[in-house]
This record gives structure tokens, C-alpha cells and sequence, in this order.
């Protein structure tokens, strides 16, 4: 993965701690750029004309969350890899 938060979205998928359904979303919205709205509005199109929401509401709320959750993480792991120079820097800007 080219995104630091697609790679935490994938180490939390190989841990279990979330669905692979929930992991896609995340993983389209993050890699592919898609919005929340494009991801709602994929359906599943059926032979007898019937259509259903590639994915619930529910997994695009939990994405949603997973993908602040991610952010957060990637976030806290660049911080803790910054050398004490680095940190006095940045908070001086």
C-alpha cells in the first residue's frame, strides 16, 4: 500500500479486529479516493432486475470510524519515530 493509513487498515484486517467488507470501504475510500457518497451509491444489480447496496449503512458508518481510527494511528507512530530535534522544530513553527 502506498498510503501509510491503508497499510493500518490492512495490519488491523490481518489482527481481526474488523471485517473485510469494512476493510474495503476503507480501502477504496483511502487508496481510490472514493467519497462516503460514491461507496453508498454502489449497488449489487441482480438478473432479475433487483438491486441492493454493495454495502450497509453500517459498514460504511464502521469505515468511516476506521479510517479516523487509522489516520490517528499513523499519526501517533510518525510522532513517536520524530527525533527530539524534529519535535522542537515543528512545535516552533
Amino acid at each position: 500500500a502506498q498510503k501509510p493509513e491503508v497499510a493500518e487498515v490492512c495490519a488491523m484486517l490481518a489482527t481481526g479486529q474488523l471485517s473485510q467488507r469494512v476493510a474495503q470501504v476503507a480501502a477504496w475510500h483511502l487508496n481510490n479516493d472514493m467519497s462516503w457518497q460514491e461507496l453508498a451509491s454502489k449497488q449489487l444489480r441482480f438478473a432479475n432486475g433487483r438491486r441492493q447496496p454493495y454495502f450497509s449503512q453500517q459498514e460504511i458508518f464502521l469505515a468511516m470510524q476506521l479510517v479516523e481510527r487509522a489516520a490517528k494511528n499513523v499519526r501517533e507512530r510518525q510522532q513517536q519515530y520524530q527525533t527530539p530535534s524534529q519535535s522542537t522544530a515543528l512545535s516552533q513553527n
